[in-house]
């Protein structure tokens, strides 16, 4: 179960990070700073695309998946170390 949490929230968050690497790669190719863009950027991004609601749902998903795996984490450690 911990293992499938880590995957789909650690898929969100790459996806959501390839977004913001690709805003900076931008950034640079055309020496203009103001095409870098952060968290929000990557969100509007997707929102703009064809089905961006169910999107930014999926991603949402994800950052929910990847705060239980870090709860999950937190608890096993517990464990672990006691």
């Amino acid at each position: 179960m911990v293992v499938g949490v880590d995957v789909v929230g650690h898929l969100a968050r790459a996806v959501v990070f390839a977004i913001i690497g690709m805003f900076l790669v931008q950034a640079a190719i055309y020496s203009d700073p103001r095409e870098a863009r952060g968290l929000g950027g990557a969100l509007y991004t997707l929102e703009q695309q064809p089905y961006g609601d169910w999107l930014l749902a999926i991603v949402a998903a994800g950052f929910m998946a990847y705060a239980a795996y870090l709860l999950l984490l937190i608890v096993y450690r517990r464990i672990l170390n006691d």
